[in-house]
């Protein structure tokens, strides 16, 4: 049985909605996202949401292990490319020393309490599925860049789990922007609001949270090795687990943008013979309809 907290929100005990009910309310409370929304300055906006995501993550009770935060220099612009397992990313992502500005699917502006959460956050927001993504991000970017912002982005594009691929916008970000890139490996945050494969909400999960150091990454080949190391290091980390994607428990997403990491060809050839199948589909019906 699952016990509601909010628009899209459960937890699994009674106990666990009790003790969220009350903050989850104070949390998404509509006046207190817009002033956040409405400071004065970036830096006014940057120290509210910071607070507003420590909140949240204590009231989660979020066994959050960090390190590597000596790689940061506060004062330098990045591109923090982080392991993407859920929507709670992004305030484990806003504890570190960094002013950012995130890129988001724009479709998550519709999702309650998605909206909110974006309100206050005024990410960059992009449909992957368009060509005009890429467009987007790197006119937004050079002007979060220009105001010393960092601009982090997910380059898997999707929480299915670790076996899906960079993307290479990302790549491109970092290559026309000459960005240096602040990989961040993040691991066992799915645990906590399973979004949007459940509404389910855990309290007291396990997080590792891992800043690697800042590197320039213009070439593909640099880009693939990155990608490498960091899941690497989230399957071999023993504190907390990485999402781990199957099709027959998450479901195939048709339509969304998403590849499978070559190094899981078993699963990259389910995926392949799924979209054939689709599309096979489709132009049948295409023709029958013609």
């Amino acid at each position: 049985m699952r016990y509601p907290i909010a628009p899209n929100v459960t937890a699994p005990t009674l106990g666990d909605a009790a003790r969220l009910a009350l903050p989850a309310r104070r949390l998404l409370n509509r006046s207190r996202i817009r002033r956040i929304a409405s400071a004065r300055s970036n830096e006014e906006r940057d120290v509210a949401i910071r607070r507003w995501s420590t909140e949240l993550l204590q009231t989660l009770d979020v066994r959050l292990q960090l390190t590597g935060l000596s790689h940061i220099d506060p004062r330098r612009p990045f591109l923090v490319l982080s392991l993407h397992e859920g929507l709670l990313d992004v305030p484990l992502l806003l504890q570190l020393p960094v002013p950012m500005t995130f890129v988001a699917r724009a479709d998550l502006a519709a999702e309650r309490p998605m909206d909110r959460l974006l309100e206050a956050g005024r990410p960059i927001l992009i449909n992957p599925e368009a060509p005009s993504a890429l467009r987007v991000v790197l006119r937004e970017a050079e002007r979060a860049l220009g105001q010393g912002r960092s601009v982090a982005m997910f380059p898997q594009g999707t929480v299915l789990g670790v076996e899906t691929s960079f993307q290479r916008g990302a790549l491109a970000v970092a290559g026309r922007l000459e960005m240096p890139v602040l990989p961040v490996v993040i691991a066992g945050s799915h645990r906590i609001w399973e979004h949007p494969f459940s509404p389910v909400v855990r309290r007291g999960q396990r997080v590792h949270m891992e800043v690697l150091a800042p590197r320039p990454v213009a070439a593909a080949a640099e880009y693939r090795a990155l990608e490498r190391e960091m899941k690497e290091r989230a399957i071999k980390n023993p504190s907390a687990w990485p999402r781990r994607y199957l099709p027959e428990r998450d479901g195939y997403w048709d339509g969304y943008r998403f590849d499978i990491d070559p190094d899981y060809p078993a699963l990259e050839e389910q995926i392949s013979r799924r979209r054939r199948a689709v599309a096979a589909d489709g132009t049948a019906r295409a023709t029958r309809t013609v």
